[in-house]
């Protein structure tokens, strides 16, 4: 346990005090006063227990003070008590660290989620001898639409809203900002650092944006180590973004709205294609290999470019989110308050996918920007595209000249994946959902028609045995995975995939499916079309992977002869 001391601040507050191994011997200290979560509702200084551990650790020359302040169900506290409480305790950091000021001591204030507000609260009042903010998933919005709870009225906090105060003149302190936040987090919404951010100069402030990271994320593993190794980057420069060691597996946010910063990709990351195949578990894997700080996902998990570009019928992808971005457009429009939030960030979202569209044919430029804006040491930029199965070995080449690529195609059972291919394409087709009779009987005739015309064993997605052939003609060997749809929700094939990356292992965390679709067992005459038609891929991948092909497969191939 890094604890070494409990300090008494007085009038009921006290602080927990974490120790570097060389700050008592070192030329230079950093002093962290570091403010709870809780939503002023509850919460202690201990919440911070093992997040505090980890940056001592990073940062040997560090004093990490995580302070109490009174709050709702403890103590009856408002909002204007805990304000106080923030203010008195900055006032303390302060006089603690100026007693190693002749040894070059910089002050920083942390905050996390509702500590985020006490933080930029004091820091805002008495910004003197404060280094730098350093906040994870802040409140930084009480505005009217910002966050509110039991203790933050509804109505709002304008006299306090950060992101109002911060952006007058005068009132932002001459300090560095650093700002981590994830981007699945439903307390306090990404888009909320985001404005928060653009209030700064960009060399003054640094968002980092971690993808499928959920509140509090920096608190658990492997994001706690992460973060502290941002921390220990920041403070090693003097708070300044872009200075001193910066840890592994961060996403640096974008510091102002427009088009991505055109940049060469990264020289030690490699480019990551998953291309298929569909319904075979992609969903997943992205969810997955997005929890792991070597791997950096983007907001679209399907970015559609190499196949819009290449294959015409696949230009529909592009139309769609143009056609998504319009309905988005005229719905704001049509809004009675004109400042629909969430529409706006879809819309902002939407035009930044867009942009790769834009570039002359064969340069790459805008795609790889995009890929790359939010990176930052990452050792593995995902693109997960399962229709670039449908590509050839042209475009394979073009594909793997870029970033030291690496493709996985992951296959499902042949007459299983194209079966629930024909469920999702019927109960995506419009009109009110068919009984199960209905339904049925929709998808048999889409079989039977496609029987007919020849096409049921030819689509370019079903066919196993066209996208390896053209693959390996443009791919060696060793950057090439292959994995199976039956076997993929297990530690052991993720683990494998991640060593084919050079990433370390990522925890499975159960084999939830997602987007699974509507369900229905196989019925016979279905089974049996699907079978005539797919049989070729059966024998192709047996003779391919022999006794690794997953017992499903030879299951339904010996229930069909």
């Amino acid at each position: 346990m890094a604890t070494t001391q409990r300090a008494d601040l007085g009038q009921g507050q006290y602080a927990e005090i974490y120790r570097g191994a060389a700050c008592e011997t070192a030329d230079e200290e950093v002093f962290v006063l570091c403010f709870h979560g809780g939503g002023g509702v509850a919460g202690e200084p201990a919440m911070l227990r093992d997040f505090c551990t980890e940056m001592v650790a990073a940062s040997p020359r560090m004093r990490a003070a995580a302070v109490s302040y009174r709050t709702r169900n403890r103590d009856g506290a408002g909002l204007d008590d805990m304000l106080e409480d923030g203010a008195r305790a900055l006032e303390w950091a302060r006089s603690k660290s100026q007693g190693a000021k002749a040894r070059g001591a910089r002050l920083y204030v942390l905050g996390a989620s509702f500590g985020g507000l006490l933080a930029l609260d004091a820091v805002r009042r008495a910004p003197d001898g404060v280094a730098g903010l350093i906040l994870f998933n802040p409140v930084s919005d009480t505005g009217p639409g910002g966050f509110a709870n039991e203790v933050v009225p509804a109505a709002g906090r304008e006299d306090i809203n950060p992101v109002r105060l911060y952006a007058e003149p005068g009132q932002r302190p001459r300090v560095h900002c650093l700002i981590a936040h994830g981007r699945a987090d439903d307390v306090v919404p990404v888009e909320a650092s985001r404005s928060f951010a653009r209030l700064w100069p960009p060399v003054n402030c640094k968002l980092i944006e971690v993808p499928n990271a959920q509140h509090g994320f920096f608190n658990r593993q492997p994001h706690c180590t992460t973060m502290a190794g941002h921390v220990a980057g920041f403070v090693a420069g003097g708070g300044q973004p872009g200075k001193g060691r910066a840890g592994p597996g961060n996403r640096s946010g974008r510091q102002s709205g427009g088009a991505p910063k055109s940049r060469a990709f990264p020289a030690n990351s490699v480019l990551f294609y998953c291309i298929g195949a569909q319904k075979a578990g992609t969903s997943w894997l992205y969810n997955t290999l997005g929890r792991s700080p070597d791997c950096l996902t983007t907001p679209f998990k399907e970015m559609h470019y190499f196949d819009v570009q290449r294959v015409p019928q696949e230009s529909v992808h592009r139309t769609l989110r143009m056609r998504q971005l319009q309905t988005l457009s005229a719905e704001l429009a049509g809004c009675d308050s004109g400042d629909d939030e969430k529409r706006l960030r879809k819309i902002a979202t939407l035009a930044e996918v867009l942009q790769i569209y834009t570039g002359p044919p064969g340069n790459h430029r805008r795609y790889l920007s995009y890929l790359t804006a939010h990176h930052a040491g990452e050792r593995v930029v995902c693109d997960f595209t399962p229709s670039y199965s449908v590509l050839d070995r042209d475009a394979f080449a073009d594909m793997a000249r870029l970033g030291r690529a690496r493709f996985l195609y992951v296959m499902r059972d042949p007459v299983d994946r194209m079966w629930s291919q024909t469920r999702m394409m019927i109960a995506d087709s419009g009109g009110d959902p068919l009984k199960d009779a209905d339904f049925e009987a929709a998808c048999l005739a889409r079989l039977r028609q496609q029987q007919q015309d020849g096409s049921l064993g030819q689509a370019a997605r079903a066919d196993y045995i066209r996208t390896m052939t053209e693959l390996e003609a443009a791919v060696p060997a060793p950057r090439i995975h292959y994995a199976f749809y039956e076997t993929l929700f297990s530690q052991q094939a993720v683990t494998r995939i991640c060593r084919f990356l050079g990433i370390d292992p990522v925890p499975v965390e159960g084999g939830e499916r997602i987007n699974p679709g509507r369900s229905m067992e196989l019925p016979e005459e279905a089974a049996a079309l699907l079978m005539q038609a797919l049989r070729p891929q059966y024998d192709a991948v047996f003779g391919k992977f022999g006794d690794a092909v997953p017992e499903a497969w030879r299951l339904r191939y010996a229930s069909a002869t």
